[in-house]
């Protein structure tokens, strides 16, 4: 009788994990965000990638189609691109321009917007681009 009751509590939850919504619970996630904020998750994804194309010391800015997601990336950046400075170019909806201006990258989160004539790409990574103020010798 203990056999058989064990039996079915453990045949309820093996059919769960064989489906593959279950199996998608097993594997690990690529980023501490992954369940709980996918779209965060991809913000956290291309920061990771852009951060490699960032050198020691110099000194970046994040771009994005909409103001949360900017503010997501330069939140995002400060923890996994350390060896650099952030300087944003808006904080919480408010442009500020002159701030990053002085960035020698920039950290564009999806495709290329129009404007930046003065940057060259540096990298397409998953989910954006990095690319690079022209006509300045140091990073």
């Amino acid at each position: 009788m203990w056999l058989l009751a064990a039996a079915l509590v453990l045949a309820f939850p093996l059919r769960l994990w064989s489906k593959p919504a279950g199996r998608a619970l097993l594997r690990l996630p690529a980023t501490p965000v992954d369940v709980a904020d996918p779209e965060l998750a991809s913000v956290w994804r291309f920061a990771q990638a852009a951060a490699e194309h960032v050198p020691a010391a110099a000194t970046y800015t994040c771009r994005a189609r909409d103001p949360v997601q900017e503010m997501n990336l330069h939140m995002v950046s400060l923890g996994l691109i350390r060896q650099a400075t952030a300087l944003p170019s808006s904080y919480y909806g408010r442009p500020l321009a002159e701030l990053a201006g002085r960035a020698r990258y920039v950290l564009v989160l999806g495709p290329l917007p129009p404007g930046l004539d003065a940057f060259e790409e540096v990298a397409t990574v998953e989910g954006g681009v990095v690319v690079r103020r022209r006509g300045i010798d140091r990073d």
